[in-house]
């Protein structure tokens, strides 16, 4: 057996010197580095696989991927697929982390083990100890990730090193997905994630020669009793590309909603009008989202660095006091990429004229409305609404009389909010609400 790790041993330090070199992260100085970095990973292999044939039973494949650096088919003495093992190395804000991903046939985790790192070693060993060792024994294809890990930097390294292991065993649905709008995707990195709010991650999506082609933006959106993954791309110049479904058994349910966005396809965002469309439910459910996050990606060019939401579902519960909690579903403030606060952001609805004869029944005005750090009004959006055609716009064109100001009563006495009472006392509730929380929330 001594034997066979020694040969072993020296067909790894070959394959490193005359193959691509899978620890990228580091440049081997002299032999002996080389020698105790193969003999490191050989150790680690062994471990993973104990019936490997480690003269001939690994089969050696370099991958090209941000993540994942090489792809090692693993075999026994009789020639048998026992598994794989993928090497990995991801960079973060305190330096860089290797990681071998041991799978067997079946698409289970055998381990995950850290085989090299300049990360804060206080954070990372305890990180390994309690979380890494968790990995072990899930399906790769349906990992389960700690939300807090005291690690956040490290393990979210380790996360896009398994993820992208994940694409590896199970192919790339993601991948195909993002190919609906941009044909020539080969390649896509998450490049920011926000804690919370409607958007869940920002992803670059690169061609084979690494040129970016766009962004995507992702969200998990509540459709009937299913949530559907969707994404909306943009080009690098700010025009709009189209809508990504990610659920291929719904991507065809919701071709046509999809199809109906093309008419936006190359235009600036100001320019885009959503009311174009034409009311569907597969449709709207694609609409609602993309009109949100279009008002955020117009706040002022500012760049989104982080996203936090507050829970207004505890507030409905009593656990906490909000003012206006029935019309407020959902808030998050905006910060920029210094991390300072720029913003306040409001969702929910209010009720107006609109009515439903069917069911005898109100139907509430969706809107948003955007305060600014120094508790001016930045932007008021209107979602959807089904208020009388021409009475509620009076409404809604003296909403601009607001921005910039930091209560509602210019809007009050206008001339023209007198015409469309209800409309008009139902956005004045809204932001008034909003106005309130803000003031308590931030003001304090």
């Amino acid at each position: 057996m001594l034997d066979k790790l020694r040969i072993a041993l020296v067909l790894l330090i070959i394959g490193a010197v005359s193959g691509t070199l899978i620890w990228g992260t580091h440049t081997l100085t002299n032999d002996r580095i080389q020698e105790n970095r193969a003999r490191a990973r050989l150790a680690v292999y062994v471990e993973m696989f104990p019936d490997l044939d480690v003269t001939e039973g690994m089969t050696f494949e370099d991958i090209s991927h941000s993540s994942i650096r090489q792809k090692i088919t693993m075999r026994n003495d009789a020639g048998a697929l026992i598994g794989y093992a993928f090497l990995g190395s991801e960079t973060n804000a305190f330096g860089f982390i290797d990681v071998v991903i041991g799978v067997d046939p079946s698409g289970t985790i055998i381990d995950v083990i850290v085989t090299d790192h300049n990360n804060t070693e206080t954070y990372v060993r305890p990180l390994i100890a309690n979380y890494v060792v968790k990995f072990a024994g899930q399906l790769i294809t349906d990992v389960q990730y700690d939300a807090q890990t005291g690690a956040t930097a490290s393990y979210t390294s380790i996360r896009r090193i398994i993820e992208a292991a994940k694409l590896l065993v199970a192919g790339d649905p993601v991948l195909e997905a993002y190919q609906t709008v941009f044909a020539d995707a080969a390649r896509y990195e998450e490049t920011q994630t926000f804690s919370s709010g409607p958007i869940r991650s920002k992803t670059s999506i690169f061609d084979e020669t690494d040129t970016l082609l766009g962004y995507v933006y992702e969200s998990n959106v509540p459709f009937e009793e299913d949530t559907i993954e969707i994404g909306v791309a943009i080009y690098p110049d700010e025009t709009f590309a189209g809508v990504v479904i990610f659920d291929e058994t719904i991507r065809e349910d919701f071709k046509d909603a999809v199809e109906a966005f093309t008419v936006f396809k190359d235009l600036d965002l100001e320019a885009i009008d959503l009311e174009e469309l034409e009311d569907a439910p597969r449709i709207n459910v694609l609409k609602e989202f993309t009109q949100i996050l279009l008002s955020i990606l117009l706040l002022d060019d500012e760049e989104l660095a982080r996203l936090r939401e507050f829970d207004f579902d505890a507030a409905r519960a009593g656990e906490t006091s909000v003012p206006g909690a029935d019309r407020l579903h959902e808030t998050f403030a905006i910060y920029d990429e210094n991390d300072d606060f720029i913003s306040q952001v409001y969702i929910g609805e209010t009720i107006g004229y609109g009515w439903d004869d069917a069911t005898n029944q109100p139907i509430p005005i969706e809107m948003a409305v955007v305060i600014a750090a120094d508790g001016t009004i930045k932007n008021i959006i209107i979602i959807d609404h089904q208020e009388t055609p021409g009475i509620g716009d009076i409404a809604f064109d003296a909403m601009d009389r607001l921005i910039g100001q930091s209560n509602t009563d210019i809007y009050n006495k206008s001339d023209a909010y007198a015409s469309a009472t209800y409309t008009g006392d139902a956005i004045r509730d809204f932001i008034k609400d909003a106005l309130s929380d803000f003031n308590e929330r931030v003001g304090d």
